[in-house]
């Protein structure tokens, strides 16, 4: 009996060593919505017809008025993409607010990162998309 509760301990152990690094690579490709204080953010993603769709996107609890820089490049061989967008936004609790909207070619990789800055506050939301991600 001893043998096989030392034996799952063992199994558990290996289970936990190579589930680790699966776990944290399986998330470098999203981008769980950040939040701080008031507003979170999130940059959702679509594709269709060959093209990919990447929307910035702005949630509060409550209403708020800030601003916002939403940077897109491109991470592989592909053309040299350098987009930035940036702005003042006001948003309230009943809705989303959609800060920016950029539509690619759906073939390359992608990083884009979304600021949103309310009451001094900075949250922070990055994605990595495409061949490169």
């Amino acid at each position: 009996m001893h043998s096989i509760v030392k034996n799952h301990r063992h199994l558990a152990i290996a289970t936990g060593v190579i589930l680790l690094p699966i776990a944290a690579f399986a998330t470098m490709g999203t981008t769980a919505a950040q939040s701080t204080g008031p507003v979170s953010c999130d940059i959702r993603t679509s594709q269709s017809g060959g093209q990919i769709t990447l929307n910035a996107i702005a949630s509060t609890d409550r209403s708020v008025n800030g601003n916002y820089t939403f940077h897109i490049s491109s991470t592989g061989t592909l053309n040299g993409t350098n987009i930035d967008q940036s702005g003042a936004f006001n948003a309230t609790p009943s809705k989303p607010a959609t800060l920016g909207s950029v539509m690619l070619d759906g073939k390359g990789g992608y990083k884009a990162t979304l600021e949103v800055t309310v009451d001094k506050q900075t949250v922070s939301c990055t994605k990595r998309i495409g061949d490169s991600a």
